[in-house]
C-alpha cells in the first residue's frame, strides 16, 4: 500500500510541460545566469571537478556515490554537506548507516578542521581543543542550517522528513539499506525500486537528493553490481569511488 500511495502521489505531481515556442525570455535568462555563474547554476558541492561536470546540484537531481566498504562514501557526503551548509543552504542529512552522534562527531571535525581520530579518542591537542570549544560556542549562537536525522523506516520516512524540514538539499547515507526485499541490501531489484522512488521524490518535492550505495567489489565499475547499471538510469550523476594505496 505504501508503494502504491507513493506512486500515485508522484504521478499526480509530475505535470510540468515544455512548449518550444513559449517562455522564450525565461530560457534566455537562464542561459545568462549560467554564463555569469561559470556554468554552475545549482547548489555547488565545493569540489571543482564535480561542479564542472554537474553544473552544481539542481532541484530535481538524484546524484549517487557508490563503492566498496570503507571507501569514504560517508566522509565525502559529510564534506559536501558541510560546504553547502557553510554557504547558507539548508541541508538535511539522513543516515541509515550510523548513529546521529557518530555522524555529529564527523561533522564537527570537518566543520572545525580538527582531527576526527583525536576528537573520537578524546586526545585533542591543546590548540585543537581550544578550536573545538570556539567552534561549538560559535555555532550555538548561529542559525546553523545542517540537520541530521536517523532513518528508522524506508523511502516514505525520507519523504516525510523532507516535508518536515523543507531543506534545499537532502543527503541519504546508506540508501541501499532501504531495500525492503533484502535485509542486507543484496536484492538488486529492491535497490532499483528504492532509487526510482528517490528520483520521484526529488522531482515531486523539487529537492535534490544525494545518496550512497555499497558494492561488494573494490573495483568501482557499473558492471560489478547487478543494480549499479540499472540505478544509473535513474540518476543525473553516478560516481564510483575507489581508494588508492596512498
Amino acid at each position: 500500500m505504501k508503494k502504491t500511495v507513493l506512486q500515485i502521489e508522484t504521478q499526480l505531481a509530475m505535470t510540468n510541460s515544455f512548449k518550444i515556442g513559449h517562455n522564450i525570455q525565461n530560457r534566455y535568462d537562464r542561459y545568462v545566469e549560467r554564463k555569469n555563474a561559470g556554468g554552475v547554476v545549482g547548489i555547488p558541492t565545493g569540489i571543482e571537478p564535480l561542479d564542472y561536470m554537474l553544473g552544481g546540484i539542481k532541484p530535481v537531481d538524484l546524484i549517487t556515490f557508490y563503492g566498496y566498504t570503507n571507501t569514504g562514501k560517508s566522509w565525502l557526503l559529510i564534506i559536501i554537506a558541510v560546504a553547502m551548509a557553510k554557504l547558507g543552504y539548508k541541508v538535511l542529512f539522513l543516515t541509515k548507516e550510523m548513529s546521529s552522534e557518530q555522524l555529529g562527531d564527523r561533522i564537527d571535525a570537518v566543520w572545525s578542521g580538527i582531527s576526527y581520530n583525536r576528537l573520537r579518542s578524546g586526545s585533542l591537542s591543546v590548540v585543537e581543543e581550544k578550536e573545538y570549544i570556539d567552534y561549538l560556542n560559535k555555532i550555538e549562537n548561529e542559525d546553523v542550517t545542517l540537520v541530521v536525522e536517523e532513518v528508522k523506516g524506508g523511502v516514505l520516512t525520507c519523504a516525510s522528513l523532507i516535508d518536515t524540514h523543507k531543506p534545499d538539499i537532502c543527503f541519504i547515507d546508506g540508501g541501499y539499506l532501504m531495500a525492503e526485499d533484502s535485509k542486507d541490501g543484496d536484492d538488486w531489484k529492491g535497490i532499483v525500486r528504492v532509487w526510482r522512488n528517490f528520483k520521484e521524490i526529488a522531482m515531486q518535492k523539487k529537492v535534490p537528493i544525494v545518496a550512497t550505495t555499497q558494492l561488494k567489489s573494490q573495483k568501482a565499475a557499473l558492471d560489478n553490481a547487478s543494480f549499479a547499471k540499472y540505478i544509473a538510469n535513474e540518476c543525473d550523476g553516478i560516481f564510483g569511488m575507489e581508494q588508492s594505496e596512498q
